[in-house]
Formats: C-alpha cells, structure tokens, sequence
C-alpha cells in the first residue's frame, strides 16, 4: 500500500495564514543547527551526524561525505 504524500506542518500553518512566507524557512534554518548541538555537547561525532543525515535526506552509499550533506540539506531549503 503506498504512503500517503506527506504535507509539511509549515505549510499547513501558511494555508491557514497563522505564519508568513519567512517564518516556516527561518524556523528551518533553526532546527539545522539541532545537529550542531548534539556534537558540541559530545553527545554525537561529526560522522555520526553526517550518516544520520545521509540517511535522512536518502543519500545513497555507505556514508556521505560532511559536505556533500550540508549540499544536499542545502538545496532542499531551497527547492522546496
């Protein structure tokens, strides 16, 4: 049975005029730091984040590079 298309909650928040065009990005913009977070508290190293990551944003390959992950992460914020 195929998934249903998954709607993000800022644009359910926009069509419902409780949020402007900036804010759903600028809160975005806020949680990419959420990984940041988790390696300067030590809970996490870079490259566990950066597979994480990979795996989130379904990158193929054994691990992604750091870089190639924030290009990828990148583009999304702004294509989509």
């Amino acid at each position: 049975m195929p998934r249903p298309e998954k709607v993000r909650l800022g644009e359910i928040l926009l069509q419902q005029a409780l949020l402007t065009e900036a804010q759903p990005k600028k809160a975005l913009d806020e949680q990419r730091k959420l990984g940041r977070v988790f390696v300067e508290k030590g809970f996490v190293s870079e490259d566990q984040i950066s597979t994480a990551l990979a795996r989130q944003l379904q990158l193929r390959g054994p691990t992604a590079h750091p870089a190639q992950v924030i290009l990828v992460a990148l583009a999304g914020a702004v294509f989509s």
